[in-house]
Parts: structure tokens; C-alpha cells; sequence
């Protein structure tokens, strides 16, 4: 294919995924602890495990300051972590932060949550859904 039709080709995709934005018919893959109901709403997971995992990590984040030490509390602990894959199951796994990021709190709570973008609100709104969801 020539450069111009994989351009074309693109920007069709683009228009296609947009169009479903706007008539709200737009899934996308969600953080680790959120999951659409049936009405296509988002909610928290109902697995009180991974709600309990989260709620565990944001306080040992909030207690540390540091996703590169809250990852070595959870490794020397031998926590394991949720992951959900690509077909909607959830896996517990060693959690594990990625390397060669300039910022490695951002790039761990970035990767393995999933969290677009890591900010201290964000932290916070999402620490206050899960404590709220626990009682």
C-alpha cells in the first residue's frame, strides 16, 4: 500500500472511533478495579479482593511517597497484584514497575493501573472510591 491509502486508511479508523464517542457507544479498556455494568456505566469491580488490593496499595503509596518503594513492600511481601487482560479476566500477579521512564513513580502507577494521567488528585479521588466502596 502506498503511503497516501495508509493515511487514509487511518484517519477512517480516527472518524470511526470518534463517531462512537459521540453516540456514546465508545468501550474502552479500563483501569485495573473498574468494570462496565450492564448498563454500560462504569463502576467498581465488584471483587472485593481487587478492591482491597487497591485500597492496600494507595495506602501504602500515600504512607511512602513512593510507587518504587510501595512495589518493593509489595515484593518483599509477596502480595500479588490485579491485572486485567485483554478478554475481561482479572490475574494476580507480582507487581512489578517498569525502567527507563525519567519519573519510575509515575511510569509503575502508570503501568500497572493503568491510570491516565498519575496525578495527586487522582490518587486521591480514586483512594476516597475505594474506601467508600469497603464499608
Amino acid at each position: 500500500m502506498s503511503e497516501a491509502e495508509l493515511h487514509v486508511i487511518k484517519a477512517r479508523l480516527r472518524g470511526g472511533i470518534l463517531n462512537k464517542v459521540r453516540r456514546g457507544e465508545f468501550r474502552c479498556l479500563l483501569p485495573t478495579g473498574l468494570v462496565y455494568d450492564h448498563f454500560g456505566n462504569v463502576t467498581l469491580d465488584p471483587d472485593m479482593q481487587v478492591r482491597e488490593t487497591i485500597i492496600h496499595f494507595f495506602e501504602m503509596f500515600s504512607r511512602l511517597g513512593s510507587a518504587s518503594q510501595t512495589v518493593k513492600i509489595f515484593r518483599n511481601q509477596g502480595l500479588l497484584f490485579p491485572s486485567r487482560l485483554h478478554n475481561g479476566d482479572t490475574l494476580f500477579r507480582p507487581l512489578t514497575a517498569s525502567t527507563g521512564d525519567a519519573c519510575p513513580q509515575q511510569s509503575a502507577l502508570r503501568w500497572r493501573l493503568h491510570l491516565w494521567p498519575t496525578t495527586v488528585s487522582t490518587q486521591h479521588r480514586w483512594q476516597e472510591d475505594f474506601a467508600c466502596a469497603r464499608h
